[in-house]
């Protein structure tokens, strides 16, 4: 046979046993033991996600718990050097709040749904733990979608108040805005007006979408809105602070010597104008609530970030107003306000606040400490008149959220976002086992953020900086704990 000949042979032979070898691959399953020696690893970058939910146990030096926008819940027992993620099993990605029982640390709560623009899944409620984390319960206010704060009674684990968001307003972008606000403290719910949603801080890099900075809002009135209030656990709550329209509770804050004199802040915007700053207080514990009077703020001012000390009766109080509204840049004017009087009058602070635009914190012993988030940590030491960096810039980290040990105000947990490259990214330190949890993943999207948890104990002397590697790919592979943390003596 001739070369040719033979060649053409052969071809016809294996394009003959092709059809055979499709379906003995379409019907014989592959043996997963070929898979057995492939293991997640880190392929970058080394910190990911926006850490939104710092907490740890008052009295406990080596016990957190960080919550973030996609990437559920994690816990640390050695003080940041590892960190394990336990709420995977809940299938809820996105969370806004966690509180531990001061009382009980065994019980901790978690508000799902997280209101910053970093978040691309909403939640479905309240849940609680009565083991440290281990396993987990749903215990209500599923329609509330986005939680922005939980309190609970530093005295009884079953007291707890909540702050729901409600669902985001629907944009439609270049409508008219409304020339009021609806009445806050009714008992029902009016017809929804539009309106635009407030900003966490006037962020330049702030998604646009939903959250951003135009556009106007119509909201769903039969959602969860306002602050809820639960005396046994969550197995039941009163609505204790209503809300109208698409105006949700943002906030709310304890006393921490006197529980029963507690604030909330709602969602307050520009286009829901002159009902005043939009912080409410409370002398019984939560129970009933009245507005504060705000004289002494511009006019038409709104509260964007808000501050209490303990143990001062609910007198001294800290606020970031502006009469801007959210958006691009730092426009508005904006300053730190205090009232020594609950609330009733303001006096004027800097102006300066640099890019201090997020959330506020007061030292739980010392009414004349504040601090006020940023690209950096903000620190007031004389009651506000002046302010001045502490911790942050220029490292690249934006310090959002700040949880203070109320028993030693030296140790405290920075929730950083730290911004980097605009990648979908997963990880596993070596060593280390993965989960899966089809729902709770970080999106992949051009503005993925990096971040990093940072626990501060300054008593000891030391910084410590627990670098989370990425928390998902497209499928959520989840590590059991984050890259070790480095020690930093200080000089």
């Amino acid at each position: 046979m001739s070369r040719p000949r033979l060649l053409l042979a052969l071809a016809v032979a294996l394009i003959a046993t092709i059809p055979l070898a499709l379906r003995a691959a379409a019907t014989d399953p592959i043996d997963p033991a070929y898979f057995a020696g492939l293991h997640w690893r880190s392929i970058g970058p080394p910190r990911s996600g926006h850490i939104s939910a710092p907490a740890g146990v008052p009295g406990d030096a080596t016990t957190y718990y960080a919550g973030m926008p996609e990437g559920g819940v994690w816990k640390t027992t050695n003080a940041g050097t590892t960190w394990t993620p336990i709420f995977d099993e809940m299938h809820v990605a996105s969370v806004g709040a966690v509180a531990v029982a001061p009382s009980n640390p065994n019980i901790v709560y978690v508000g799902t749904g997280n209101q910053t623009g970093w978040s691309f899944t909403n939640g479905n409620g309240i849940y609680k733990s009565i083991d440290a984390g281990k396993t987990w319960t749903h215990i209500g206010l599923p329609a509330s979608q986005y939680i922005g704060g939980i309190v609970v009674g530093p005295h009884n684990a079953d007291t707890l108040l909540v702050a729901a968001m409600g669902p985001r307003p629907i944009l439609t972008r270049n409508a008219p805005a409304p020339a009021t606000r609806p009445a806050v403290a009714s008992s029902a719910h009016s017809e929804p007006e539009p309106e635009e949603p407030a900003a966490e801080d006037d962020d330049p890099d702030a998604p646009e979408g939903p959250d951003g900075p135009e556009g106007t809002a119509d909201a769903d009135t039969t959602t969860e809105r306002g602050v809820y209030r639960s005396t046994d656990g969550g197995k039941t709550w009163t609505h204790v602070l209503p809300t109208d329209g698409s105006i949700g509770a943002s906030d709310v804050y304890q006393d921490y010597r006197e529980p029963e004199i507690v604030f909330a802040l709602l969602m307050n915007t520009p286009q829901a104008a002159s009902a005043g700053p939009g912080a409410y207080k409370s002398t019984d514990g939560g129970v009933t609530w009245s507005a504060i009077a705000g004289k002494g703020l511009p006019e038409g001012a709104r509260i964007q970030s808000f501050a209490m000390p303990s143990g001062t009766h609910g007198r001294r109080l800290y606020a970031v107003a502006s009469t801007g509204g959210p958006g691009r840049g730092f426009g508005g004017a904006r300053a730190l306000y205090r009232s020594d009087d609950g609330g009733e009058t303001w006096t004027l602070g800097p102006r300066q606040l640099a890019s201090a635009g997020g959330k506020m914190y007061a030292d739980p012993q010392n009414p004349d400490v504040v601090y006020l988030m940023g690209t950096a940590i903000y620190k007031s030491t004389d009651a506000g008149q002046h302010v001045a960096a502490f911790w942050g810039a220029p490292s690249g980290a934006d310090p959002r959220y700040l949880w203070i040990d109320p028993t030693n105000p030296k140790r405290m947990m920075a929730g950083v976002d730290h911004r980097g490259p605009r990648s979908a990214s997963m990880a596993v330190p070596p060593g280390r086992r993965t989960t899966a949890s089809p729902t709770a993943s970080s999106i992949a999207s051009p503005r993925t953020s990096t971040s990093r948890i940072t626990c501060v104990d300054r008593s000891r002397t030391r910084e410590l900086l627990a670098c989370p590697a990425a928390a998902t790919s497209a499928r959520s592979a989840r590590t059991t704990g984050f890259l070790p943390a480095v020690s930093r003596t200080a000089s």
